[in-house]
C-alpha cells in the first residue's frame, strides 16, 4: 500500500515545485504588458538620387537633370545647410528650379524636395554630370551629412533638323512679289520711326542707376521685411542691374560665371567680391530653404544701395573733370 502512494506522492511534489516557476513568469509577463519597455526611436535617414530625362542628347536640345532629396518622418528633421551645383563635364547650366512636396506611405509621410537643373551641351561626345554635393544636418541626433549623387554619362549626338515654322512660305511670298519701291517706302518708314522712338527715348529716360534704386527702396522695405521672399527679389535686382548696366548674362549666369565676367569690366574688386557675397548666400537660402536673418538682409540691402549711388556720381566727376579741362584750354 505505501508503495503504491509513493509514485503519486512524488507527482504531487513536482507540481508544487513547478507552481512557483509558472507564477513568477506570469507575474513578469504581466508586469512588461502593463509596463511597456521605452525602446529608442528608429533613426530617420535622409537619401539622394539624381536621374536625367535622357542620356542621348542632340546637340541643339536641353537636357534636364533632376535631384531628389527625400526621407520619411517630420518635415524638420533635416536641414539642408549647403546645395552645390553639379559638376559637369562638356554641359553648362542654362536654368534652375526647385519645388517640395510630401507624400502618405506604408511608414508614415515621405518628405521629398526637388531641384531641377536645364543644362546645354556645348560639344559632341561624351557628357558627364559628376557629382552633386549637398550638406544636411540632422536635427534630431545634431550631426551633419554629406550627400553625394552619382556620375552619370550622356551622349551628343548631332543636331536634329529644327521644324519649320508654319507660315514662313506665305512670308517668303510676300517678300519675293514686293517692288523695289516698295520695300524702299517701307524701309524708309521703318528708319523714321525708330529715330523718332529712340530720340523721344533718349529725352525721357532716366538713368539706369536711379531707376533701380527707385526700385530697391520701393520693393524693399528694410522696417517691414518678408525675408523668404526679399532675399530672392534683391538678388534678382542685382542681376538685372548687372546686365544693363555691363550688357553681360548676368540672369543665366551662375554667380562663379557672373564673378569671372565682371572682372573684365571697370567694376572694382571690392564691389566684385561683395556681389559674390551677396549672390552666393543668396543662392544658399534659396537652395536650402532658410530664410535667412534680418541683420544679413539689411547688410546687403546697404552694400547695393551704396553700389547704385557709387555708380550714380562717376559720370558726373567726369563731367566735371572734362569741364575743368575745357576752361584750361580756353585759358
Amino acid at each position: 500500500m505505501n508503495q503504491a502512494k509513493a509514485p503519486k506522492i512524488r507527482k504531487i511534489n513536482k507540481k508544487i515545485r513547478v507552481f512557483p516557476v509558472t507564477l513568477t513568469l506570469f507575474i513578469l509577463s504581466s508586469s512588461f504588458s502593463i509596463f511597456p519597455l521605452d525602446l529608442p526611436e528608429p533613426q530617420s535617414s535622409i537619401n539622394i538620387s539624381g536621374i536625367v530625362d535622357q542620356t542621348k542628347i542632340p546637340l541643339n536640345r536641353i537636357l534636364t537633370l533632376k535631384v531628389t532629396l527625400s526621407w520619411i518622418g517630420d518635415p524638420g528633421i533635416f536641414t539642408i545647410l549647403n546645395f552645390n551645383d553639379p559638376v559637369l563635364t562638356n554641359l553648362e547650366i542654362t536654368g534652375t528650379s526647385t519645388s517640395s512636396r510630401t507624400e502618405a506611405v506604408d511608414q508614415g509621410i515621405r518628405v521629398i524636395r526637388e531641384y531641377e537643373y536645364l543644362l546645354k551641351p556645348e560639344g559632341l561626345g561624351m557628357a558627364y554630370i559628376e557629382s552633386v554635393s549637398v550638406k544636411v544636418h540632422n536635427n534630431r541626433d545634431e550631426t551633419d551629412e554629406i550627400l553625394q549623387t552619382r556620375r552619370i554619362p550622356v551622349e551628343v549626338v548631332e543636331p536634329v533638323p529644327e521644324k519649320e515654322k508654319k507660315g514662313n512660305w506665305i512670308l517668303l511670298f510676300i517678300i519675293l512679289i514686293l517692288t523695289p519701291a516698295s520695300a524702299i517706302i517701307i524701309l524708309i518708314y521703318l528708319r523714321q520711326k525708330k529715330n523718332q522712338q529712340m530720340s523721344l527715348s533718349q529725352e525721357i529716360q532716366e538713368p539706369t542707376e536711379i531707376h533701380y534704386l527707385n526700385e530697391l527702396r520701393n520693393t524693399c522695405d528694410p522696417d517691414n521685411l518678408d525675408l523668404q521672399k526679399d532675399f530672392p527679389t534683391l538678388s534678382q535686382l542685382l542681376r538685372r542691374f548687372l546686365t544693363e548696366k555691363f550688357k553681360i548674362r548676368a540672369m543665366e549666369a551662375t554667380t562663379n560665371e557672373l564673378v569671372a565676367e565682371l572682372r573684365s569690366t571697370e567694376m572694382h574688386e571690392n564691389q566684385i567680391q561683395s556681389i559674390n557675397e551677396i549672390l552666393s548666400r543668396t543662392d544658399e537660402i534659396k537652395f536650402s530653404g532658410t530664410k535667412g536673418n534680418r541683420e544679413e538682409f539689411i547688410r546687403f540691402y546697404t552694400l547695393i544701395e551704396g553700389m547704385l549711388e557709387t555708380f550714380l556720381r562717376k559720370p558726373e566727376k567726369k563731367t566735371q573733370q572734362s569741364d575743368k579741362n575745357q576752361g584750361e584750354e580756353i585759358q
